[in-house]
């Protein structure tokens, strides 16, 4: 029901003196309250309590409204003035009145004497006979159902023996052989590249091209998750569709390198530097710095493979290169190098 029509059935059902809540009758709303007063008027009239407007509620509705408003428009008559009595002229004798005196008392020229015309008294209004209303038509009581016959005697059935089922076979215990030698599980090679933050632009192309071999020969790239060698690594390991992990020193405060795939936040400073060479099976050094020279000593005393690509060179006493440390020309002979152990 819209609104209008919500309005005019609590109109209604005001003036059949049923109690609608009043804010359900002044926001136009067919709530719990108004459902419980057509609920009411139905069970009043011979209807079934949906409390729901359907057809034959709005009918009774209709015709209980009309039947409320006869003795109303029943008694209702035009407002009349009750009728005056006529006036008595008093007793005067002719010669105590004359015209004159009476056109001297009365400027207008009417005779104020003059004998006045009764007002006919009104008719009499019959009185409406008011004719007590039907009480609704109760439906006729169900007429009660004959009793069911008494039923004929029924022969016991023969019980059938059920035959005994046939023994299932026994199912045969499954037989475990034990595991003679273990079984080899592999995981992914990491390679860590290393090198520092502030580096030169050819530095930086080097290790882009390091991180995308190492990702198109499916190694995981470890950097230390910042600028320069290790955002460069990061990029290329992301363009050959690999998986790069940051080892960052901080505490997770500062925006992470959107080319990184996942974070690792130490809070360790430089020292994570041990962390970023503990993960990894081989280490290509670009560059020179000293936290990189930290990590390739690192690398040199756990015995982790370690390819340099440019720059520094550790000598001993003596101006050899130290063993243990491969160096490297071009990204790919780095790569070749760091993969050689996974070969």
């Amino acid at each position: 029901m819209a609104g209008d029509d919500i309005a005019a059935l609590h109109d209604d059902l005001d003036r059949l003196g049923y109690s609608i809540p009043p804010i359900e009758r002044s926001d136009h709303i067919f709530g719990v309250g108004t459902a419980a007063a057509v609920a009411h008027f139905q069970r009043g009239h011979g209807l079934w309590d949906t409390a729901v407007v359907d057809t034959h509620t709005a009918g009774m509705l209709d015709r209980a409204i009309e039947e409320a408003a006869l003795p109303t428009l029943a008694v209702q008559v035009p407002d009349r003035e009750p009728p005056r009595p006529a006036p008595t002229p008093a007793a005067v004798t002719p010669a105590a009145v004359t015209p004159a005196a009476v056109a001297d008392e009365d400027p207008t020229g009417i005779n104020v004497l003059a004998p006045v015309a009764a007002v006919p008294a009104p008719e009499p209004v019959e009185e409406p006979t008011f004719v007590p209303r039907a009480a609704p038509a109760q439906p006729p009581a169900p007429t009660p159902e004959p009793p069911a016959p008494a039923p004929e005697h029924l022969e016991e059935p023969t019980l059938i023996p059920r035959a005994t089922p046939a023994p299932e076979p026994p199912v045969e215990e499954p037989t475990f052989v034990p595991r003679t030698a273990p079984v080899e599980r592999t995981r992914p090679y990491q390679v860590a590249v290393c090198g520092p933050a502030d580096c030169s632009d050819v530095e930086r192309d080097l290790a882009y091209h390091v991180g995308l071999l190492l990702a198109r020969d499916g190694a995981i790239v470890i950097c230390g998750g910042g600028g320069g060698v290790m955002a460069g690594a990061a990029a290329g390991a992301r363009a050959g569709g690999g998986l790069v992990i940051g080892i960052t020193p901080h505490d997770g405060t500062r925006t992470p390198n959107p080319d990184l795939s996942a974070v690792i936040v130490t809070n360790l400073g430089e020292a994570r530097n041990a962390v970023i060479v503990s993960s990894a099976d081989a280490v290509i050094a670009i560059g020179g710095s000293w936290g990189t020279l930290s990590e390739v000593a690192l690398a040199g005393r756990r015995g982790i493979p370690v390819t340099c690509l440019g720059g520094w060179r550790v000598l001993d006493a003596g101006g050899a290169v130290v063993p243990g440390i491969e160096h490297a020309d071009t990204p790919e002979a780095a790569v070749h190098r760091a993969l050689a152990p996974r070969r």
